[in-house]
């Protein structure tokens, strides 16, 4: 047998154990107390967050940028220790308070700056928007991202350091005076982040999902390399994307995807907004869970952060949206919206953050395929020109791994 013919089967042989842990799951009705509490449960244990200990966040203003009808705040600081971080806070012209809505960043190039539009829009329509780099993005890319392994090899993975965060910027949000409703939105990795929040977070009021709403066995099942935060370790069999945004019943939900976005299918979307609603409906609150395909691709446009305006006007009493209400943006680059200097030299990275925070020693962090090994040892040769084969299979294996 060929290299290449093992390669393929070892391949196949994945997918047919995914599908069989699929038969094997259990039914559940997240309308109920007792499968809501199993399926956060899961989540945690999938992420590790359980076993994260929870930062504080610790920032102070850098710099305050005037813009028309609204303030840009540019913060810096730090979660854990050595642990730097970076957001913009869109505060309105009108004196607070404010609902205040958690924009959660995909991978835009240039972290919070490509999200900008939406809360100078928010702002201007009388809501504060809130958008933190995560770990490895935007200012904060010395960190590493989607490469980052140490995490999984320490217990734990990457979004469960993302979200372990974004639930302390919660946190921040409910104690500042300044702001009263939380709700959260984003888009591809923030649509993901949105996800986890809205099953873990009893805080937030209103959320809007959108570029990423489909199922772990989609995202599993790819034959691609991966952003590491795209793994959500036993995942298969145990709970799936619906299941997570079943939890936000019955508080208002957006979940969205792009007519032409060929990132997702459209019909593994409609099948999960179909899920969700049918839960929502369980909860005596049919219509607060809508679901939306509007034209365009994968990422946000004008038409879909107005969309997004109007969800919240709606849901928080803001003045609707207006065309004027994006006009600077294009005015609003990496550079005028640079929140520090220079990167600090005794930041930690990445996988520095991992060890850390699980109290083991740091040490050179092995490749994803080690920690996830194939069932059968490579070496495998390349399938295709969309990544190794030895990480494909590790992806596979991850999701697939106990809990």
């Amino acid at each position: 047998m060929s290299d290449r013919r093992q390669a393929i089967e070892a391949i196949e042989r994945c997918e047919r154990r995914l599908f069989a842990a699929l038969a094997a799951a259990a039914l559940r009705n997240p309308s109920l107390p007792e499968p809501r509490r199993e399926i956060r449960a899961l989540l945690q244990r999938s992420l590790g967050t359980d076993r994260i200990p929870a930062p504080q966040i610790r920032v102070s203003v850098s710099c305050r940028r005037p813009l028309q009808g609204c303030t840009l705040e540019l913060l810096q600081g730090h979660s854990w220790q050595h642990c730097v971080v970076t957001a913009h806070l869109f505060c309105p012209a009108t004196p607070p308070p404010w609902p205040v809505v958690l924009i959660c960043c995909g991978h835009a190039i240039a972290g919070k700056t490509g999200y900008d539009a939406m809360g100078l829009r928010l702002a201007r329509q009388g809501c504060a928007a809130l958008i933190a780099d995560n770990i490895g993005q935007g200012e904060r890319l010395p960190m590493g991202h989607s490469g980052l392994t140490a995490a999984f090899a320490a217990g734990i993975s990457v979004q469960g350091m993302i979200v372990r965060e974004s639930l302390a910027w919660i946190d921040f949000l409910r104690q500042d005076a300044r702001f009263t409703r939380i709700g959260t939105a984003g888009n591809s990795g923030g649509g993901t982040l949105t996800m986890c929040l809205g099953a873990l977070s009893d805080d937030l009021e209103a959320m809007v999902s959108s570029g990423y709403p489909s199922s772990f066995e989609l995202v599993a099942r790819k034959q691609k390399r991966h952003c590491h935060c795209n793994l959500f370790p036993g995942s298969i069999g145990r709970f799936e994307m619906w299941e997570l945004y079943a939890l936000f019943a019955p508080r208002p939900l957006l979940l969205m995807q792009g007519e032409k976005d060929v990132l997702f299918l459209r019909d593994t979307f409609l099948a999960t907004a179909r899920k969700v609603q049918d839960v929502y409906q369980d909860c005596q609150a049919p219509g607060a869970c809508t679901a939306a395909v509007p034209p365009g691709d994968h990422s946000w446009d004008a038409n879909r952060r107005e969309i997004i305006g109007e969800f919240f006007a709606r849901q928080f009493g803001l003045r609707p949206p207006l065309d004027t209400d994006e006009e600077q943006a294009p005015l609003l680059t990496a550079e005028f919206g640079q929140c520090l200097p220079e990167w600090p030299a005794e930041a930690i990275n990445g996988d520095e953050l991992a060890w850390s925070l699980t109290g083991q020693p740091v040490r050179p962090a092995p490749p994803l395929w080690e920690i996830y090994p194939p069932a059968l040892p490579g070496p495998y040769p390349e399938i295709n020109d969309r990544g190794r084969t030895e990480q494909i299979l590790a992806q596979m294996e991850c999701f697939l791994s106990p809990l």
